[in-house]
């Protein structure tokens, strides 16, 4: 036995084979989860996206209940997420308060590659506040490009600054 292990020691014929099947099911399934993951990701992204709109969106309604907000707002984001067979909305709630109106939302992502260990679907949770505003004040800025602000009067610059009085 002792000379036999030693042969099969040494032996170097088909190590590359070996090692890329042994490999191979490791680099693969890892390979699959991170196509799984960018799935995930933009499940999620969709999902913020959809909650966000139609949380502004009902931010903007103020003669409806809290219920019909609720209502109407998960019409809208129906509308606006983009459904694959792969991720399907599980659960939207929203709040509304009076500074802020809360959304949040739940998607059932579908694994292709990490089903393979058992993982089937994965939850993405999002969440989305907007804030009310609380007055209708309005900042403007005024760019003078005319140049009339170059002109002199008398040689002097119109631009000097007057020292109070």
């Amino acid at each position: 036995v002792g000379s036999g292990a030693k042969k099969f020691a040494k032996d170097t014929n088909g190590n590359i084979g070996i090692l890329f099947g042994l490999s191979a099911i490791p680099v693969f399934l890892a390979a699959g989860c991170a196509i799984d993951y960018a799935r995930i990701a933009n499940a999620k992204t969709n999902l913020v996206a959809s909650l966000d709109s139609s949380a502004l969106y009902a931010a903007a309604i103020t003669d409806k209940t809290e219920a019909q907000m609720k209502d109407l707002a998960k019409v809208y984001l129906n509308r606006n997420y983009t459904n694959t067979s792969d991720a399907a909305l599980t659960a939207f709630d929203l709040h509304n308060f009076a500074d802020r109106v809360e959304a949040t939302g739940t998607v059932k992502v579908k694994t292709w590659f990490m089903s393979v260990a058992g993982v089937t679907n994965i939850d993405v949770n999002a969440s989305s506040q907007i804030m009310k505003s609380c007055n209708s004040s309005e900042a403007s800025l005024v760019l003078d490009v005319a140049g009339s602000m170059n002109a002199t009067i008398g040689g002097t610059a119109v631009t000097t600054i007057a020292s109070p009085v």
